[in-house]
């Protein structure tokens, strides 16, 4: 430890040499169970930030992100909860996860305040901003404006490129520095886009519990963050590290076995394998204890509360955990007690609420869809058809869903409904998206959209929700869902797995039902995920055990 700590401070090291040292330091330091520890890994949360900034384009920050452990926020909030430091924990969980996510939305932060105090600072600034997100976000090779220069092999281009981006980052990166530094001198700007304090994390708690849950070979725990106490810890069983990765290589079998030719795109197999069992041991060896918890502090039955999943836990049902009968009728279980909702950061739940659309005549629903591949969708346009006038309801289907055409529209309207075939891409995550009539609407050209009236996103297409499963980065929650939250969309109805398109015209029937009961006038996205609880509540009881499988996927994202 005396050797590994003195490291980071040579004054001609490179950041990742600081980050292989300090990491060296945290693993040590943790292993030794020595007083450092929790030290060492915020400092290399910190120097990984630091890696990032220096890296230019977003794919190579995913793929740095690749080679590097995944365990670092996890590991840090297990030392900082054996100390006691909860407040600390929720710190570095919040520091740790997501970074392509919170390095975007830094370059997206809202500048009004700044705009009256200083405009041409504000100006400045945006300017910088918004040519960092270029760079991060465009995959095309002459982004820089730059013309290439003539080279004998495809490889010296494609290293001039690269040596050009490195260095128009680095000239925006010392712009962006420079600017935040003169913000900060203001009179009220002296916290400007600093790592988030817990006294505001703790406001994502506003309108109920957020439950945090991080497994770790160490030790795991789910912390149970509240609005105005101190955050409740739950202890969790010490093997649940491993029982996660056993359970989610099982659910992998489920969804292969599972898997047809609806809205995934894969051959039917005949097999059937039910998900009661992982459930059952979620619900025992996890969520019972959380609700347990709940249920001490006197959080009201039928309330809502928010999901803040950590690394592989992320791809497990919590919402849905208990134990179910043979029919898939639920007999004690986490629905039986609380509404649940996901967020992948707490900063992405409080930005949600934060960016709610204020006036307007009320919701426009822009629907799209494949019913040339997938028959049942005409079924499931028919019924919003029925439920939404005619001046309200936009559909794109078939030939009509072009993914320009969609990006455009995507801008006028307040809610959007894909139903079609989602597509994972494990390598470059950045590629998954909706196959729709002539290409993929990928995720890259999803966060590349501004979208400032978005609301309502309901994903009925398979995984829109979940992570490649062999995913390297868990916690980066590189998902379409959270592309929509990224892009401004406060809530997400997205699908953990596996689809059946018959399932597609019945959810989303039973879902705008609930939210249309009070008159069109008086929708609120806010009751979206007591409208999925409620409609997949009613499938369960009324459908056969193989339709039952579906339904535990479906759950609600960021809603407020």
């Amino acid at each position: 430890m005396k050797k590994l700590s003195p490291a980071l401070n040579k004054r001609y090291s490179t950041p990742h040499s600081h980050l292989i040292a300090a990491e060296q330091w945290a693993d040590s330091a943790m292993q030794a169970g020595h007083s450092s520890s929790l030290r060492a890994h915020m400092k290399a949360l910190e120097l990984l930030d630091r890696c990032l900034t220096s890296t230019p384009t977003i794919d190579l920050q995913h793929q740095f992100l690749t080679k590097q452990t995944s365990t670092l926020a996890t590991n840090a909030a297990s030392c900082a909860i054996e100390k006691e430091e909860l407040e600390i924990a929720v710190q570095v969980l919040e520091q740790g996860r997501a970074l392509l996510w919170s390095r975007m939305r830094g370059y997206q932060h809202p500048i009004e305040k700044l705009q009256e105090l200083n405009p041409g600072l504000a100006e400045e600034f945006y300017g910088v901003c918004q040519q960092l997100e270029h760079l991060n976000v465009s995959s095309d090779p002459n982004l820089l404006g730059m013309p290439l220069i003539p080279t004998p092999t495809p490889h010296a281009v494609l290293g001039l490129e690269f040596d050009a981006k490195v260095a128009k980052n680095r000239q925006l990166l010392d712009d962006y520095e420079r600017i935040i530094f003169e913000i900060r001198r203001l009179e009220g700007f002296s916290s400007f886009l600093q790592a988030t304090p817990f006294s505001t994390l703790q406001t994502a708690a506003i309108e109920g519990p957020v439950i945090l849950v991080n497994v770790n070979k160490h030790r795991s725990d789910a912390i149970i963050l509240r609005a105005t106490e101190t955050p409740l810890l739950v202890p969790l069983p010490g093997n649940l590290s491993t029982m996660i990765d056993t359970l989610s290589a099982r659910l992998r079998v489920v969804d292969r076995i599972n898997r047809n030719e609806d809205r995934k795109g894969v051959a039917r197999q005949p097999t059937h394998i039910n998900l009661s069992n992982i459930l059952q041991i979620l619900w025992k060896e996890v969520c019972r204890r959380i609700a347990l918890a709940l249920q001490e502090m006197g959080h009201p039955e039928g309330s809502r509360v928010w999901w803040c999943p950590i690394g592989r836990l992320g791809a497990l049902p919590l919402h849905a955990a208990g134990i179910y009968n043979d029919k898939g009728v639920l007999m004690e279980g986490f629905p039986n007690l609380y509404v649940s909702s996901y967020t992948p950061t707490l900063s992405s739940l409080i930005a949600s609420r934060e960016t709610a659309v204020k006036g307007g005549s009320g919701p426009r629903l822009l629907a799209v869809g494949q019913s040339n591949s997938l028959p049942k969708v005409k079924d499931e346009f028919f019924k919003l058809r029925n439920l939404f006038p005619s001046h309200v309801l936009r559909i794109r289907d078939g030939d009509r869903a072009q993914s320009d055409t969609v990006l455009r529209n995507l801008r006028d309207y307040l809610w959007v409904h894909f139903a079609c075939h989602g597509s994972l891409h494990a390598s470059s995550p950045f590629k998954s998206g909706f196959v729709l009539h002539d290409k993929k609407l990928s995720l890259r050209d999803i966060m590349q959209a501004k979208l400032p009236n978005a609301e309502l996103a309901f994903l009925a297409a398979c995984h829109s929700a979940a992570m490649e499963s062999e995913s390297e980065t868990p916690d980066e929650v590189l998902t379409l869902a959270a592309a929509m939250q990224f892009c401004g969309f406060r809530s997400i109805v997205g699908t953990l797995w596996t689809m059946s398109d018959n399932d597609g015209p019945v959810l989303a029937e039973k879902f705008y039902t609930h939210m249309l009961r009070n008159g069109l006038g008086d929708m609120d996205v806010r009751d979206s995920a007591e409208a999925v609880h409620l409609a997949t509540k009613s499938m369960r009881e009324e459908f056969i055990l193989t339709r039952a499988y579906g339904t535990f996927s479906f759950f609600a994202l960021n809603t407020d």
